[in-house]
């Protein structure tokens, strides 16, 4: 299942790594997203979809599209809902969001966003494997 997200509680930690985009369509706080090679704008990302899986930030505000867009691409985030400790977490096939591993399912691209360090704090680590899950 889809981490349940708030997002007016998504806020980064730290010193972690933020960079201003621009988004390619509606973004919510919290969605996860990825570059577009042909258009340089940013898009939610889909694990149905191999062009759509490569993530790479987090939206840390919200933007309508062609709006500047603040996302997360290193350090810790709270993604605005709740975590369970030690557990990975994955691109979705449902746009933008976050699922465990449970919750993706059979024949969706596999592609890390990151692993929780407390309820409330997923360490980003976006890794693109390509792999199908069977």
């Amino acid at each position: 299942a889809d981490i349940t997200v708030i997002p007016g509680s998504v806020v980064k930690y730290g010193t972690s790594t933020t960079s201003e985009v621009v988004s390619g369509e509606a973004i919510d706080a919290g969605e996860i997203v990825y570059l577009s090679a042909s258009d340089g704008k940013y898009y939610l990302t889909d694990s149905d979809d191999a062009a759509k899986d490569e993530a790479s930030g987090i939206a840390l505000s919200t933007a309508a599209t062609g709006q500047p867009l603040v996302i997360q691409v290193a350090g810790e985030v709270n993604p605005g809902g709740t975590l369970a400790v030690g557990e990975t977490y994955y691109v979705s096939g449902n746009p933008g969001k976050l699922c465990s591993y449970a919750g993706a399912g059979a024949g969706k691209y596999i592609t890390v966003v990151g692993v929780a360090s407390s309820t409330s704090k997923l360490l980003l680590i976006f890794t693109v494997t390509s792999v199908v899950k069977a």
